[in-house]
């Protein structure tokens, strides 16, 4: 089973608006249920350089691929999202 997760990060409590998209591969039984098994694992914490905690929390699943194709060039898993808003004032 191959997941996309996103992570939003935390200083101090604060929610700063870092996202973090990781490709997550397990393991598992077909029918598994895989927000338990995500919502079950550690948060990743840390201390900055400031001194600050910083956490990287669950926020959700975004994309699910039960039987990934792996052939030459073949899109694995993905997801669409859209423009920063930045780079819609363009």
């Amino acid at each position: 089973m191959l997941l996309i997760v996103r992570y939003d990060c935390y200083v101090s409590g604060k929610l700063t608006g870092g996202v973090d998209y990781q490709v997550r591969h397990y393991d598992v039984p077909a029918g598994a249920d895989m927000l338990a098994l995500v919502r079950e694992e550690p948060v990743v914490s840390y201390l900055n350089g400031e001194g600050e905690s910083v956490e990287w929390k669950f926020c959700e699943i975004v994309a699910e691929e039960a039987e990934p194709d792996f052939s030459h060039g073949n899109e694995v898993i993905g997801f669409i999202t859209g423009l920063p808003e930045s780079a819609s004032d363009m």
